[in-house]
């Protein structure tokens, strides 16, 4: 089968990028014809590795250069680029006529279902439904309404496309009415036979450093624990805009000897390893890779049950916890539960390790052959 792929870019160490490479990667392995097809990419050199048999070609509209403009006139920009954008896509298509073309890239999916080469259009979402709304803090109430105008935008053009595939179960609900839903988790990134032993007195966290993270509210809840158990540590791990602000913050609360900020890591899974417990405090998800990647590592997780992905992977009081949102004391609480009792981590740890199974690259890619072929008896 000849199948392409649309992406922004595929350089920056960026969870779509991971997945999209890993996804190329076993199609191509497992004999079909694959092509990606990328909007910034530059001159930049790509940051995962992929099969030499798949095929490249860079559209080159370049967005990312406008990202120094005001939003307004970089609106503007935008669309005035997406109608040379749609011409070079569509003659690519043209050219490489393929069975299957997917995007997972913000600026094609507004183009892609208008071009009439003959090849299925399946778009893949990355992030929640209300991602549009939730980015913007509940001070911002214009922001939010414009978020919600968004979405509506967006489902003008989800809707035209042949499939739309989101990444859990939690979400279905609220994309049901586009009439085209499929949901296929993400893989998991790595496989490993060396797990946290859950011995380690110190509870891991990591995001990049952006409102998202919430990472300000992991220090408070820490505040809250750290006195009983004065010999564990939390590390964060990850870099940011907001980086600054949460080191200061440490500071002011005086946690720096029990709070790490060691900055971003190539080598999570020794990271993990490390470590005994996962915490994650986001405001929302898509669907957390570094959940699963925890689970893999055999950590039990404390996180808030954001939307959306945490109620996908985390069975409540079997592999975890799952916290009602901003309930920082019930949070606190559950790790306490975990940090004292070791038995209990490694039980949750194993439980954890069998249920990231069903992420397991193999599990998640025949859903995608399944889907493909559905899609070509149609």
């Amino acid at each position: 089968m000849k199948i392409v792929y649309c992406i922004d870019g595929m350089y920056g160490f960026g969870g779509i990028e991971r997945i999209v490479s890993s996804k190329m990667n076993w199609l191509v392995e497992n004999g079909h014809d694959v092509t990606f097809l990328t909007t910034n990419q530059g001159g930049n050199s790509f940051d995962f590795p992929l099969d030499a048999r798949i095929k490249y070609e860079n559209i080159g509209v370049n967005y990312e250069e406008d990202n120094v403009l005001h939003p307004l006139k970089r609106y503007f920009r935008a669309w005035y680029k997406s109608r040379g954008h749609l011409k070079k896509l569509e003659d690519a298509l043209f050219r490489i006529k393929p069975d299957i073309t997917i995007t997972a890239s913000r600026y094609t999916v507004p183009l892609l279902h208008q071009i009439k080469d003959g090849s299925k259009k399946v778009v893949e979402i990355h992030s929640s439904r209300y991602t549009k709304i939730l980015q913007q803090p509940i001070s911002t109430p214009i922001r939010r309404m414009l978020g919600r105008f968004l979405i509506w935008w967006n489902d003008q053009s989800l809707k035209k496309y042949d499939r739309c595939v989101i990444l859990t179960e939690e979400e279905r609900g609220v994309f049901e009415h586009l009439g085209n839903v499929e949901v296929i988790p993400n893989m998991s990134p790595f496989a490993t036979d060396k797990p946290s032993s859950c011995t380690g007195k110190k509870v891991l966290a990591a995001g990049r450093f952006a409102y998202q993270k919430n990472f300000k509210e992991m220090v408070d809840i820490w505040e809250m624990v750290h006195t009983e158990f004065p010999d564990w540590q939390l590390e964060i791990v990850g870099e940011g805009y907001l980086y600054p602000q949460v080191k200061e913050y440490v500071e002011t609360k005086g946690l720096s000897d029990s709070i790490l900020l060691p900055g971003t890591s190539t080598q999570m899974p020794e990271k993990m390893r490390s470590a005994s417990i996962y915490a994650l405090t986001s405001h929302y998800e898509g669907l957390p890779m570094v959940l699963i990647e925890a689970q893999v590592m055999g950590l039990p997780i404390v996180s808030y049950k954001c939307p959306s992905g945490p109620s996908d992977i985390v069975s409540d009081g079997v592999d975890g916890f799952l916290i009602p949102k901003y309930d920082k004391r019930c949070f606190a609480d559950k790790l306490k539960k975990l940090m004292a009792d070791e038995s209990l981590r490694k039980n949750m740890g194993e439980a954890g390790i069998s249920a990231s199974k069903r992420f397991d690259k193999e599990v998640i890619m025949k859903r995608w052959e399944t889907l493909f072929d559905c899609l070509m008896r149609r």
